[in-house]
């Protein structure tokens, strides 16, 4: 999107990534200095899903998050919307 804004002479480039995605990394430059990553290479004991659906959202950490559960971790939700 960057390069075709470029070609028409445009500096003007807005996505969705400018609302949700940059102010949460950002975030987490601030607080903790680096984006976290997770690491479910050696499965934590306790997983927290705090407002968050990833087989619905975050598809991509719905795998490991499923595989770390396999291999015995404990699954605390707080759904915020009940």
């Amino acid at each position: 999107m960057t390069r075709l804004a470029n070609m028409i002479g445009t500096p003007n480039v807005a996505s969705a990534g400018f609302v949700c995605c940059h102010p949460m990394l950002n975030a987490s430059r601030i607080t903790f200095g680096s984006l976290l990553a997770s690491d479910y290479d050696y499965p934590p004991a306790c997983i927290v899903l705090w407002g968050i659906n990833p087989p619905e959202t975050f598809l991509y950490h719905n795998i490991p998050i499923h595989e770390a559960l396999e291999r015995g971790s404990k699954l605390i939700v707080i759904d915020i919307y009940i």
